[in-house]
């Protein structure tokens, strides 16, 4: 029976509704073979396998993100998600309101934002993996031709 794959990326959930969007961060990872698990975190309690070399966290009115900075060294990928009072605003600032020193990277809202998740974990992991590298590009080459296609119609 084989193993599976250690994971490389952590998606980390504040609530069980927060995996509505971030569900498109695992198929993005997906694609790209890249393992990831999925944690239920309050923030402090964080217990990531020593193989998680990115951690992707929702990020609402209570930043999880935020709290993951300082319970880790690796780097942050935030995802904003809005809340139930549909205050995006609200969530972006709550978001971005990183104090100097804590280091995580805010995307965009909601599900734009977890595919862009995904697709920047892989961007970094690439840098360390050949053959991720060569799918990373190849994913990269095939925008590129769409944009110029879609010039030329």
């Amino acid at each position: 029976m084989a193993t599976a794959p250690a994971p490389h990326v952590a998606i980390c959930l504040a609530s069980d509704a927060d995996w509505e969007v971030l569900l498109f961060t695992g198929e993005t990872l997906d694609q790209f073979s890249v393992p990831w698990i999925q944690v239920k975190t309050g923030g402090t309690d964080l217990q990531l396998p020593e193989t998680v070399t990115v951690v992707i966290a929702a990020s609402g009115r209570r930043n999880l993100a935020a709290e993951l900075a300082g319970h880790t060294p690796l780097p942050i990928l935030a995802v904003p998600i809005d809340d139930t009072t549909g205050a995006p605003l609200e969530t972006l600032t709550a978001a971005a309101a990183m104090p100097a020193g804590t280091a995580v990277g805010l995307l965009a809202l909601g599900k734009a934002g977890a595919i862009n998740a995904a697709l920047g974990a892989v961007g970094i992991l690439s840098l360390a993996d050949a053959a991720l590298r060569e799918r990373w590009r190849e994913y990269r080459r095939g925008l590129t031709e769409g944009v110029l296609a879609s010039r030329l119609e």
